[in-house]
């Protein structure tokens, strides 16, 4: 934590963006209600900076990236001919983190230390949204809003040295991540029907 000594200090982490891949496995319509299984990978990230006074004029820049692999389903139900609601969505998510801290000395000095999270961690996201279909069962786009709870315990470099709760401790820092929030998806849903 630099921003005592900061002269353009660095802000909190919060609000991370990203891309989703995925495929649907199932998809059927049981008296009214739409049924989907399906399954997706997504990467988040976000970077902060800060110029630190006290280490020389040094630039620090903590970059964060999140990959998920997750298992979901949901249930919808047809509103209109091209409008869907999606009563509930919900995912299982497999969680994997990088944390990059780089330091920017003057001169050709630069430090950069990345660290991984120290094993898979399991979270989940729950949600509802609305399908619009551009060209029915073919291409629709997709709006869904929800709740994710996401953990990640334990950061570490390649060779075993666990992330520090500050560059002035010798205790590894626990619950890197251990909160949930809000998230919003919007995707382009293209369908090949079988």
């Amino acid at each position: 934590d630099n921003n005592d000594s900061s002269l353009i200090p660095m802000g909190k982490f919060g609000v991370a963006r990203g891309y989703r891949v995925g495929l649907n496995f199932f998809r059927a319509n049981i008296k009214g209600f739409i049924l989907t299984t399906k399954g997706f990978y997504q990467t988040l990230s976000e970077k902060k900076q800060a110029y630190v006074s006290a280490a020389g004029g040094s630039t620090v820049i903590y970059d964060l990236e999140m990959k998920n692999w997750g298992v979901g389903i949901d249930l919808g139900t047809a509103l209109t001919g091209a409008l869907s609601w999606k009563v509930v969505d919900a995912a299982v998510l497999f969680n994997t983190a990088t944390f990059t801290n780089t330091m920017n000395s003057p001169g050709p000095t630069t430090s950069i230390l990345k660290y991984n999270s120290d094993k898979t961690y399991i979270g989940y996201s729950v949600g509802t949204g609305f399908i619009l279909a551009i060209i029915d069962n073919y291409i629709s786009i997709e709006g869904m809003a929800g709740y994710t709870a996401l953990t990640i315990n334990k950061m570490q470099l390649g060779d075993g040295t666990l992330l520090k709760v500050d560059e002035n401790s010798s205790s590894p820092m626990k619950n890197f991540i251990s909160a949930g929030g809000f998230n919003a998806v919007v995707q382009l849903n293209i369908g090949f029907p079988l």
